[in-house]
């Protein structure tokens, strides 16, 4: 395919991506924080202040292999996509069922999931060659 058909059929996407599918999925400016790293935190901070460095050093060790923020919020969703020439990408942040239900919806141009529910629309019917019903 010459490049600029190629670039002429992802334009579309372009604006299908942009338009639907990314204010649909981003959700939340950002992470709420982790608790265990949190807790963690403050135990060193409070050990500190009253001058006892003796254990925090291990302590800083385990909160540096912490995350800061939850990874698994469910308050949190983040899509992002990127295109460069007929390459394109797409990233999610979120759980696997959400991200299956995006990849479902661009095979099918109609929502799979929606609030991690299935809505009936299966991946595919459309370029298998069936119409969905």
């Amino acid at each position: 395919m010459s490049p600029l058909l190629s670039n002429i059929y992802l334009n579309r996407l372009d604006k299908y991506v942009e338009t639907t599918l990314l204010p649909f999925h981003n959700r939340g400016d950002r992470r709420r924080p982790y608790l265990p790293y949190m807790r963690l935190h403050k135990a060193v901070w409070k050990l500190e202040r009253k001058g006892q460095r003796e254990g925090t050093r291990q302590m800083r060790q385990h909160l540096q292999q912490l995350p800061a923020r939850d990874p698994n919020d469910p308050d949190f969703r983040r899509l992002r996509y990127i295109r460069y020439a007929d390459d394109w990408l797409l990233g999610f942040t979120g759980t696997r069922r959400e991200a299956e239900g995006i990849k479902a919806t661009l095979i099918n141009g109609a929502v799979a999931f929606e609030d991690g529910e299935a809505t009936g629309t299966y991946a595919g019917t459309v370029l298998k060659g069936r119409l969905a019903s």
